[in-house]
């Protein structure tokens, strides 16, 4: 959030675009198996911990799908 707080005041727009990675259906829907995926493998591993990586991958995945569609 700070590095996102200091790349709009340096660029203003800048948050909007790292952000837009929310409003894509294909990539949320991505991140959604992929965080239903690694809940369904590691949930008996790691059990409420395994909370924490679901909500990291999913986000990774949606944000890094995002990206490889939308290049300039």
């Amino acid at each position: 959030m700070i590095r996102t707080a200091v790349g709009e005041v340096r660029h203003p727009g800048s948050a909007r675009a790292q952000r837009s990675f929310a409003s894509d259906r294909r990539a949320l829907a991505v991140g959604t198996v992929a965080a239903a995926v690694t809940c369904l493998l590691g949930w008996r591993q790691a059990n409420l911990s395994a909370v924490a990586w679901v909500l990291l991958i999913g986000m990774l995945t949606a944000h890094s799908t995002h990206l490889a569609t939308h290049r300039p």
